[in-house]
């Protein structure tokens, strides 16, 4: 037992975030003074556990693991005496161990303080106060006593492992309570201190990233948020295979919503624009903005008889097919950069694609029918295979045209160009027969059928010759008369609305608003003899519908 004169008043601190360090003030011992592993192994091993004794069976345990040795008390007594030797040519006068009966333990004279037991305590302390100040106060101390992970150098030892851990998240917590109390009380550049320190240590925490972002953002640096919330979503990408949370990308689009301040120039924004879009190839985009852009379509779907497939290019290893396994994460990674580029290069500058997940690319290619789709990305894919060099990645794609509802809009029709004005002289819906003309605000003229069979093929045939809606597959051509004419966004008007209005059928008047023509057929809404906007899904549905009107 060491004697009470040798201790002295003296209060000595120790250090083990990151690395273990001995300090009374005026001198101090750390890992790189005492120069041998076992000896900091058992150094911090006492430090940590200073308030009890441990037994020569529970310090062999810690310091040598799974090794046997032949004389492990042996082993361990000549261990702390070169610890003493160690710490007695910086404090001669101090001894730091002390023996028991088969035991040792941090002399219980020498009054100890650990930064550990000091970040829990101000922990609880920031948790028990009442109000905000005191609560940041606190929480700040906890903070700064975190300078790293617990004994970072003896990270692999099987008793730091779980208290690194429990520390660690500890800290992430704290971290996550100060930011969130700092942007209350408005000091973002203190937020945004706590968000980066706490990123060093846990690159990967979200709600973290989502801290530093809004600390930017309400910093008024917004480029910062922008280049922040691209290098988040790469590191969970390529380390995590998962994309940004919902926070995140919420965060996303406030920023592209503030990039933007007040101006009264067009000319100012109109060269901001020509200059955001002066990029060659596909549009990449987050996936966030990706959504917009779908939403987008999809309403011009609807509104303009366009055709848009979406096609999903996913890449893996052929061993694990269609699963990432882990040991080939850098593989698809590699690949995944190598094959960007090829499609980029690949689509048209009008088509749209965003990074899906960590091995899989998703395309909007708009204006494009099925054949045109399939080509495009079997295309991808022979211009990949000349520069994959020897990636050991193989490569799939599935397509899928682009969903639209066609919601019953009640009132009249209105006239754009792919609504045909069906004008029925005579109809017997029990024999299903029927007889008139057909004209449009896109057509010079009438055209006439003389039964239902010949009605459905002259649809097909007049909107083939408007240019829209887009089928999604191009029709095979059989004979001159139903020679396919590729989609136009804006086919010309030849006729005056009202002038189409006014013409009657002797029988039943009706207008069809064509919106798609998917899977061979058509969809669209029906106007005239009691539908006020009913969708059909076929024409089937049509023609059935038409003839029911007079049932």
């Amino acid at each position: 037992m060491a004697d009470t004169e040798k201790t002295g008043d003296s209060l000595m601190r120790v250090r083990l975030f990151p690395t273990l360090e001995l300090s009374d003030g005026v001198q101090s011992v750390g890992e790189e003074d005492i120069r041998s592993d076992m000896v900091v192994k058992l150094l911090s091993y006492l430090a940590y556990n200073h308030k009890r004794s441990c037994t020569a069976q529970e310090l062999t345990a810690a310091l040598w693991q799974d090794d046997e040795s032949a004389n492990p008390v042996g082993a361990l007594k000549n261990l702390a005496y070169r610890l003493r030797t160690i710490l007695k040519k910086s404090w001669p006068d101090i001894d730091f161990i002390t023996t028991g009966r088969g035991s040792y333990r941090w002399n219980i004279e020498l009054p100890v303080t650990l930064d550990t037991e000091e970040f829990t305590s101000e922990i609880k302390k920031g948790e028990r106060a009442e109000d905000t100040a005191s609560k940041i106060r606190h929480y700040k101390k906890a903070f700064a006593l975190y300078r790293g992970k617990f004994l970072h150098s003896l990270e692999s030892e099987h008793w730091v492992m779980p208290k690194a851990a429990f520390y660690e998240s500890a800290y992430l917590g704290l971290a996550r309570e100060l930011a969130d109390l700092l942007e209350s009380i408005e000091e973002y550049e203190e937020m945004e201190h706590v968000a980066l320190a706490a990123l060093d240590i846990e690159p990967f925490d979200e709600k973290l990233h989502a801290a530093l972002i809004r600390a930017y953002i309400a910093e008024n640096r917004q480029e910062d948020a922008e280049e922040h919330y691209r290098a988040t979503e790469k590191i969970l990408y390529d380390n995590l295979g998962i994309g940004p949370s919902d926070e995140l990308k919420k965060l996303f689009t406030a920023v592209m919503e503030r990039e933007h301040r007040q101006e009264t120039d067009l000319a100012v924004i109109q060269k901001e624009l020509r200059e955001a879009t002066d990029v060659k190839g596909a549009y990449l985009c987050e996936y966030g903005v990706f959504k917009k852009v779908y939403e987008l379509e999809a309403r011009r779907v609807a509104r303009m008889g366009m055709t848009i497939y979406l096609s999903l290019l996913t890449l893996y290893s052929p061993r694990h097919r269609m699963e990432t396994a882990y040991e080939d994460r850098e593989v698809i990674e590699r690949a995944m950069e190598q094959i960007l580029g090829v499609v980029i290069d690949s689509l048209r500058s009008g088509d749209v694609l965003t990074r899906y997940s960590a091995n899989q690319y998703l395309i909007m290619l708009p204006a494009c029918p099925y054949e045109n789709a399939k080509m495009v990305m079997e295309r991808i894919l022979r211009n990949f295979e000349k520069v994959r060099r020897r990636a050991r990645v193989a490569v799939q794609y599935s397509l899928k045209e682009m969903d639209t509802i066609a919601e019953g809009s009640h009132g009249n029709p209105v006239y754009i160009t792919s609504t045909l004005h069906i004008l029925v002289d005579r109809m017997d819906a029990e024999k299903k027969e029927m007889k008139g003309r057909i004209s449009g605000i896109a057509l010079d003229r009438s055209y006439e059928f003389g039964s239902y069979e010949e009605l459905i093929r002259l649809i097909d045939q007049l909107l083939n010759q408007i240019g829209r809606p887009q089928p999604t597959r191009i029709p095979r051509s059989f004979g001159k008369e139903d020679k396919f004419v590729s989609y136009k966004a804006s086919p010309e008007v030849v006729r005056d609305p009202e002038e189409v209005e006014k013409e009657r059928g002797l029988a039943a008047t009706f207008d069809v608003e064509f919106r798609t023509r998917s899977y061979s057929t058509w969809q669209g809404l029906l106007y005239g003899e009691g539908y006020n906007g009913m969708p059909f899904s076929s024409e089937l549905e049509l023609v059935n519908k038409m003839l029911g009107s007079k049932a």
